[in-house]
């Protein structure tokens, strides 16, 4: 069991393009506050007339996230009350867990020097500013690098029970690091902003977001691919948008319709996606094709 299988849960919380706990059936915290600011911080950032301070009213502010968050808002004028410099120091506690012993980090510090450089004198200020090249390589080769270079492994598997036989059983290449996306969220998610000023639609990026990684409970990928999938479908053409959403899984898929509920053209593209889907592991198509056409409706 991994933090799939709850993404569902929070994702309820969305309707008519905004999101409010109040939607979900559990209460937002039933699995702990990791869990919780894993799920649903990006979400609430990402709903209309949300603000730093509802953050806060969610008691979300002891996540490291917070910086991004702040960083999000600032960079819309009528947020312009987030003061950058009151969250600097989720920077400075990341940067000591990166040099810690036995860091999760410490094997992208020594690969990719020129993010290391990066991030060890980053202010929130500096995010998706002075472009190098060499750092958006970096920084597009470190988050598939991230996800097992997109490799995976085949074993073949022998069942429990008698009847199944042998059957094979397909991982993630052993190089993939999903604990980052635990202990250093705020530095991938600042990384990815980063390359997103520049290159707003990488294929690099793109290819990414397609692997599909193991998440613990409290992992923020899933949050972080439903969020930059939404922010490279914008970019693309229509072509494209087929192309890429065909790669995507459909809660993905969902969370892009809902955070653009009143967008009845991106809504029939994503409804042509998912009628060609034949199958996913936590959604069932045709019940996603009931929940676009009814959006399309309103």
């Amino acid at each position: 069991m991994c933090g799939k299988c709850i993404e569902g849960c929070f994702l309820a919380g969305w309707r008519d393009g905004t999101y409010s706990f109040d939607l979900m059936q559990e209460t937002p915290d039933f699995m702990g506050k990791d869990v919780m600011a894993a799920h649903s911080l990006v979400e609430v950032v990402a709903s209309p007339g949300s603000n730093i301070e509802s953050l806060h009213n969610h008691d979300l502010n002891f996540s490291p996230m917070m910086a991004w968050a702040a960083w999000i808002y600032s960079q819309n004028t009528s947020f312009a009350n987030a003061e950058l410099t009151d969250y600097q120091f989720h920077l400075e506690n990341q940067r000591a867990k990166r040099y810690a012993e036995h860091s999760d980090w410490a094997e992208l510090t020594l690969l990719f020097p020129e993010i290391a450089a990066f991030l060890d004198t980053l202010t929130l200020g500096q995010v998706g500013e002075l472009p190098n090249e060499k750092l958006l390589n970096e920084i597009e080769t470190c988050l598939l690098f991230i996800h097992g270079d997109g490799f995976y492994k085949y074993e073949l598997i022998t069942s429990m029970f008698d009847d199944e036989g042998i059957f094979p059983a397909i991982t993630l290449s052993d190089t993939a690091k999903p604990s980052v996306f635990v202990t250093h969220a705020l530095e991938i998610f600042l990384l990815t902003e980063h390359l997103l000023r520049y290159r707003p639609t990488s294929w690099l990026l793109r290819v990414t977001l397609t692997v599909d990684l193991t998440c613990d409970f409290d992992s923020f990928h899933m949050a972080w691919r439903r969020y930059v999938a939404n922010r490279i479908f914008s970019k693309l053409t229509n072509d494209e948008q087929l192309a890429f959403g065909s790669t995507l899984p459909l809660n993905t898929i969902r969370a892009i319709c809902q955070r653009n509920a009143n967008d009845k053209p991106l809504l029939r593209q994503m409804l042509a996606i998912v009628k060609k889907c034949k199958g996913d592991e936590q959604i069932i198509p045709e019940q996603l094709v009931e929940h676009i056409k009814a959006l399309l409706l309103k």
